[in-house]
């Protein structure tokens, strides 16, 4: 028996036979034989942790036939597969005659498994756990003393898992039933008769078969040598029956194929079972009428060195077939295709795919056209035509079987002709390539995936060799809540459309767009996906195989966050980023306008670079709108009053739409019409000044400038009015931490302080300068007060008390600072690291696009190209966490540093306090 050979018996029945010699004493004579043959097969074979459920022998009911049976067995992986179930089954039983153990060859009388699953895994590396399951199995030119004979293995309620997510294939086959005859031996021999109720299979990120059941007769024989001989094999796939025969022979490093397919006594019918959707109950009663034939060869060796593939010629051809389901008023006529997919053993650029010719008619509208494509993987040469018209309504009644919730509707008027090599569209060579004609349509629905459904209105695309022309086309969408609908009316020209329908490169133009009411709401996701305190639902991906120029006039355009009016200027979409040149926009009852760009190649997070002009800003409803302006000045909340603003931004977007505030960057100046506000943080005031309204802070007529980095607003000083008397405002805010480090100076008559706070006021007369600081955070303030003489060379006291502190409240306050100042380091070290994991992310997936970009077209190398790029940017995102972990370690130990010397401060001064 050859070591390829005993992998196939270990599946069919080895491990029950092994599971009687658990059985001990009852055969002393078969035992050793039956042992010896079992232990040899098993052990080499297995490299898996093997379970057996309660075991049953029967050497009487079946005599001289000895049955074992078992009632669950189970055969797991070994590392990387610990814990994968690769075989699990139900009750199972083996008869095995008693008499042939003596000889050369054992033979096994029945066998029956029930209720089984295989589950096959593969690594992205190759490993697979069928490889640690079938362990090295030995060469083909090994052979064992002793054969096995089969006959009677019945299979009942198999089911089948395959997955390789690296090359992107996935199977599915469920209620697979089957009996099996066989010898396997020198030479191997197996017929088998199966059938499985689903079958489900897809690679590529194509889904071939879908939910369809499948019949088969095989016949297989391997030699010596290894080579597999088809016999008579047929398998009916749905309703469409395919015959095979050939050989494969394997060789020192590939195997080498010959073999060949055609579908006998095919029918339209049957290849209409194949299409997704389509069930035995949907295609009760079909007419059909008209010619099938399909047929091929592959031949070469696979795989190969280089991209070398084997010989493939495959054909299907459709000749003057229809097809109509009962009931339907109209069916599809005049159905012809002649299709062919060719490829010479060689290189994988040489595949050539070929509809000469394709037509379909439906109520007396025709489309005829044809395709080929040249070089797929090179400089591909494309050579298409298709005219006719085509109403979308009529060509799905056609097809009920394939109804959905949102049918297609409108109609489509081609007549076009595209030829010539890509390299020559990309050069826009005019005259090196033939494109012309029209496209058009007219109420023709669009449906995506997480978009609302589209109706384009109208549309006329003229094709010419070095760009498409848009007509006025119109598009269409409902509102939320019934609120209407949008309408966009877009014009313009697009080039490169060729290599973007070929390989997916980016297009290139240039559009108009016009609005009358824009609501973006729909594209955002629905109100229950959306957070309710975000300022944003989600990053909006920005495609990277778009380059366009977009000049837009907008009269209201409504998004989750914000609305605006009169909307005009340009946006360029370009490298997965959007950038605003000079858009103006009417919006929080002022007037806006924006420069800058906003990035985002995926919905992992967005970069904004934005210039902000703003006039007669409300600042009620900006703070309404904005989430984020309650962290950057929450004591404006509340005050009702209108800004102009200028001012930079820099700012890094979550997945969820928040900014990391840490990374925020900002620079500007805002100047507020008159208004007043009572900060919580000088509430005490009142304490020390004998003014009831001491507190109370006028702005307007003076603009506040700031700049914002590392976590942390600082104010450029400014005029304010406190207690109806000029002050000087400057300082600093905590973005991050809320902290408040901000000073106020003015200057009060001596008349103006209360004596119990100032029990050791100065004998001086006039105006006293007063500073006022405010520390804590926003939520607890805390305010201190010093008082200044008339003359700068007089030295006056600080005020003891409450309001005014003493020594210990001076220590606080010194270690507060020293505080503030440690975890503003602390966001500076964060804020860098952050950035620099951004730029490492950044880098990576540069790197990653890079690999699938030079994977070209080929699903299969771009599914290797995907995962390589995502370990690149894994490795990436763990260093750039590394280097955000380090550094907010350092500036946790600053801060526990500064609060151990603010601790040692107060110590101190409690100690001086009570000397005195």
């Amino acid at each position: 028996m050859t070591g390829r050979a005993r992998w196939m018996l270990v599946a069919g029945g080895g491990a029950l036979v092994l599971a009687s010699l658990a059985v001990g004493g009852w055969a002393l004579v078969v035992r050793p034989r039956l042992a010896g043959w079992a232990e040899q097969a098993v052990g080499e074979a297995f490299d898996a942790e093997v379970t057996l459920g309660a075991i049953g022998v029967d050497p009487f009911s079946a005599f001289p036939r000895v049955a074992v049976s078992v009632d669950a067995l189970r055969v797991s992986g070994k590392e990387p597969f610990a814990g994968v179930d690769l075989v699990k089954a139900g009750p199972s039983r083996v008869e095995v005659d008693l008499a042939s153990v003596f000889g050369d060859t054992i033979e096994v009388r029945g066998v029956r498994l029930e209720d089984a699953a295989i589950d096959v895994r593969v690594l992205p590396d190759g490993r697979s756990n069928l490889d640690s399951f079938l362990g090295s199995g030995g060469s083909p030119s090994e052979a064992s003393t002793t054969g096995l004979s089969l006959s009677d293995v019945v299979i009942t309620g198999l089911s089948l898992r395959y997955d390789d997510r690296a090359a992107g294939r996935h199977a599915e086959v469920d209620g697979f039933d089957a009996t099996v005859d066989g010898v396997v031996g020198e030479t191997t021999r197996f017929d088998v008769v199966a059938s499985a109720d689903r079958v489900d299979v897809a690679t590529g990120g194509v889904r071939y078969l879908a939910d369809v059941p499948l019949d088969a007769t095989l016949e297989v024989e391997q030699g010596p040598d290894g080579t597999l001989t088809l016999g008579e094999n047929r398998v009916t796939v749905s309703r469409f029956p395919l015959a095979f025969g050939g050989t494969v022979t394997p060789e020192a490093e590939t195997t080498r194929f010959d073999l060949t397919f055609s579908a006998p006594d095919s029918s339209l019918a049957g290849l209409l079972s194949l299409l997704p959707g389509a069930t035995a109950a949907s295609l009760e009663g079909v007419r059909t009428s008209g010619t099938v034939a399909f047929d091929g060869k592959v031949a070469g060796r696979w795989p190969a060195e280089g991209d070398t593939l084997p010989a493939l010629d495959l054909n299907l051809r459709l000749g003057d077939a229809s097809f109509r389901f009962p009931g339907q008023p109209v069916g599809l006529d005049g159905l012809g295709l002649d299709l062919a997919l060719r490829h010479p053993e060689g290189p994988a650029r040489a595949t050539e795919v070929d509809a000469r010719s394709f037509q379909v008619t439906v109520a007396d509208q025709t489309v005829k056209g044809r395709f080929s494509l040249r070089d797929p993987l090179g400089d591909p040469l494309v050579d298409a035509a298709v005219a006719g018209k085509l109403d979308l309504a009529t060509f799905r009644s056609a097809w009920p079987a394939l109804a959905d919730s949102t049918p297609p509707a409108g109609r489509l008027d081609l007549d076009l002709e595209v030829k010539g090599r890509l390299s020559d569209f990309e050069m826009s060579k005019a005259d090196a390539v033939t494109c012309r004609g029209k496209v058009g349509g007219r109420g023709v629905r669009y449906v995506a995936e997480g978009w609302p459904d589209l109706m384009i209105e109208t549309f006329e695309v003229d094709l010419t060799p070095t760009s498409w022309a848009l007509g006025e086309t119109m598009v269409s969408w409902a509102n939320p809540k019934g609120a209407g609908k949008s309408g966009t009316t877009w014009s313009g020209h697009v080039e490169q459309v060729v290599p973007w329908l070929v390989r997916g490169d980016t297009i290139h133009g240039a559009l108009v767009l016009k609005s009358k009411q824009l609501d973006l709401r729909p594209f955002q996701g629905s109100e229950e996906e959306a957070a309710p305190d975000a300022e944003a639902g989600a990053i909006a991906p920005v495609p990277t195989w778009v380059d366009l120029e977009l000049v837009s006039a907008i009269d209201h355009l409504v998004t989750e966050v914000f609305a605006m009016d009169a909307v005009r200027g340009t946006i360029v979409v370009r490298d997965g980023a959007v950038r605003l040149d000079g858009l103006e926009a009417s919006m929080l009852g002022g007037r806006v306008t924006l420069d800058g760009t906003y990035a985002a190649p995926d919905t992992s997070a967005a970069d904004i670079d934005l210039q902000i002009g703003g006039i007669q800003l409300d600042l009620a409803q900006t703070f309404d709108t904005f989430a984020t302006m309650d962290r950057l000045a929450p004591v404006l909340r509340g005050v009702k009053t209108r800004f102009d603003s200028g001012m930079s931004l820099t700012a890094r977007l979550k997945a969820d739409g928040s900014p990391e505030l840490g990374a925020l960057a900002s620079k500007g100046s805002v100047l507020p019409n008159p208004a007043k506000l009572s900060p919580a943080a000088l509430s005490g005031l009142s304490d020390s000044v004998r003014q009831r309204d001491a507190q109370v802070v006028q702005v307007g007529g003076t603009r506040f400038g700031w700049v914002i980095d590392g976590g942390r607003m600082d104010l450029v000083p400014a005029t304010i009015q406190l207690g109806g008397r000029k002050a000087e405002l400057s300082g600093s805010t905590g973005i991050v931490d809320q902290t408040l480090d901000l000073r106020i100076a003015t200057s009060v008559p001596v008349d103006a302080i209360k004596p119990k706070a100032l029990p050791n006021l100065p004998k001086v007369g006039g105006p006293v300068d007063l500073v006022l600081t405010v520390g804590g955070t926003y939520a607890a303030p805390k305010l201190g007060v010093a008082l200044g003489g008339v003359k700068p060379a007089e030295i006056v006291q600080e005020v003891v008390g409450e309001v005014v502190g003493d020594l210990i409240a001076e220590a606080e306050r010194q270690g507060d600072a020293l505080i503030a100042e440690a975890e503003r380091a602390a966001q500076a070290l964060l804020t860098e690291a952050q950035a620099q994991a951004r730029k490492l992310h950044q880098e990576a997936q540069k790197q990653s696009k890079k690999l699938v970009d030079d994977a070209g077209s080929n699903p299969i190398a771009q599914q290797a190209a995907k995962e390589a790029g995502k370990k690149v940017v894994d490795q990436a995102d763990r260093a750039g966490d590394e280097l955000v972990s380090q550094a907010k370690k350092a500036g946790d130990k600053g801060v526990a540093e500064a609060k151990s010397k603010k601790k040692d401060l107060v110590d101190a001064a409690k100690k001086k306090s009570q000397a005195r």
